[in-house]
């Protein structure tokens, strides 16, 4: 069988089982054999034992086998909750075999691409297996020329659309973060280096919407009140892990939450025009304002 069908089993197996919860073989080669990977044929016990081993060894996702029941469940189930990687995977490759199967439609599905050469992603993850410095030409918006950048890439994150890379460089005191759209050239070093103990990538950007991290934005408490319809898509798409709501009427809800008002939050918030208000703090308040009457004498 080729490698790619194999492979569209492994992910096949793990989404059904978590969707479906804890299975018996039976159970599992039923919804099996209504896949189109089946072929109309079940999935021999050695077969299925051989993927479980796989999915394991390269996914770090274990179905396990309840013994008592003779059911099977994914044992490490919280590795698929939250923002972990294995779930940003497993749904990427998820959806990739949704859209497999679903070639005809190619022209009536749209997506948006990330502006990004591969071989910059693929470097930097190489540099980050091999625990090796980065060199690079770097240039930012504003700049007119690129300029050499030296350092330890610590981790990677994806937003709005772009790839960034948290390095640690002897230009800074803190971590900062680079976007992979600007890079233009980047190899690797002879330099090793070690991940700081006391780094956490998520922890990082914890109080962060987007990748304006680091001591330079303090984090404060904000207010927001949304209008009409406008609730629903924020309830249903929060625009930060700390959102809370704490009151609603007819035509209005309240959110509040701990975040950085940066740059990036506040250009998030204005895109949502007159269907939200920013209450608290006042310093928001302003700046929101400030903008709003920058953008009015433009028309």
């Amino acid at each position: 069988m080729k490698a790619s069908l194999v492979f569209k089993q492994y992910i096949w197996m793990i989404e059904t089982i978590r969707r479906c919860g804890p299975l018996t073989l039976e159970q599992f080669n039923r919804l099996w054999e209504r896949c189109s990977l089946s072929q109309g044929r079940e999935m021999p016990r050695s077969t299925f034992n051989y993927n479980r081993e796989a999915i394991e060894e390269m996914f770090g996702i274990t179905i396990a086998c309840n013994k008592r029941d003779h059911v099977y469940y994914i044992r490490n189930m919280g590795d698929l909750r939250g923002a972990s990687l294995q779930r940003w995977m497993m749904e990427t490759l998820s959806i990739g075999n949704m859209l497999s199967e679903s070639q005809a439609l190619h022209e009536r599905i749209l997506l948006d691409g990330i502006p990004v050469g591969g071989h910059i992603l693929d470097e930097i993850l190489r540099a980050m297996r091999q625990g090796v410095r980065i060199s690079m030409e770097y240039q930012k918006f504003r700049d007119t020329s690129p300029k050499e950048v030296v350092g330890s890439p610590l981790c990677l994150k994806a937003s709005g659309r772009r790839w960034y890379v948290v390095l640690d460089t002897p230009d800074h005191d803190e971590p900062a973060v680079y976007s992979l759209d600007r890079i233009r050239s980047i190899g690797l070093t002879d330099e090793r280096f070690t991940m700081p103990p006391d780094f956490d990538g998520e922890a990082f950007f914890h109080d962060s919407y987007g990748v304006f991290a680091g001591s330079d934005f303090a984090v404060q408490h904000v207010v927001l009140k949304a209008y009409g319809v406008q609730s629903h898509y924020i309830r249903t798409l929060p625009l930060h892990h700390s959102q809370q709501e704490t009151s609603s009427g007819k035509e209005w809800t309240i959110f509040e939450y701990d975040i950085r008002p940066t740059i990036d939050f506040i250009q998030v918030l204005l895109s949502y025009g007159s269907a939200i208000e920013i209450l608290s703090p006042q310093s928001l308040r302003q700046r929101m304002k400030e903008e709003v009457a920058r953008m009015a004498q433009l028309y």
